[in-house]
């Protein structure tokens, strides 16, 4: 993905990667959490202070702006469409990317337990029965800056998915 990225930002296209913010939620539970965040607010307490009650607070600027509310607004002032564009912006923040760093930034891992040796849906050893591998423990050259994160988590998951 990243080199894709890359490669149309050199093309001088627009990139951006599209975010949800909420994963765990589904709308209409994102809507009733939003709903009873209010309900536990002050109505004079400001859209930001809601904001922090959803997102990390270094988000709070951005999505505010994304949102199109000023951070001021009073929170018992919110409208139904506002509230619905609020979820819909967390279900699916958009992130433009404008630069990347050069190659010589970026890290390299390399080495470990070699992945012809790894059960590609289970991550089960094929040499060792019950023995499972997941990340950088694996033979995979990757650069780092989260898509190393990424292959940690995917082949995590696959890992503790265990059969009864």
């Amino acid at each position: 993905m990243s080199r894709d990225a890359v490669d149309a930002i050199i093309d001088e296209k627009r990139v951006k990667i599209v975010v949800d913010l909420k994963p765990a939620l589904d709308e209409e539970t994102l809507i009733a959490r939003i709903e009873r965040e209010i309900a536990e607010m002050q109505p004079n307490e400001f859209f930001s202070e809601l904001l922090r009650k959803l997102v990390p607070k270094q988000l709070v600027v951005p999505l505010a702006k994304e949102v199109d509310f000023h951070s001021k607004t009073y929170v018992s002032k919110l409208t139904d469409a506002e509230k619905l564009r609020l979820v819909k912006i967390l279900k699916g923040m958009v992130f433009p990317i404008s630069d990347y760093a050069p190659f010589q930034y970026a890290i390299v891992t390399a080495g470990g337990v070699d992945c012809s040796e790894v059960n590609k849906y289970t991550m089960e050893s094929t040499l060792v029965k019950g023995l499972y591998f997941a990340g950088e423990v694996l033979d995979i050259d990757a650069n780092t800056g989260g898509y190393n994160m990424q292959v940690a988590f995917s082949t995590g998951r696959l890992a503790g998915q265990l059969k009864k």
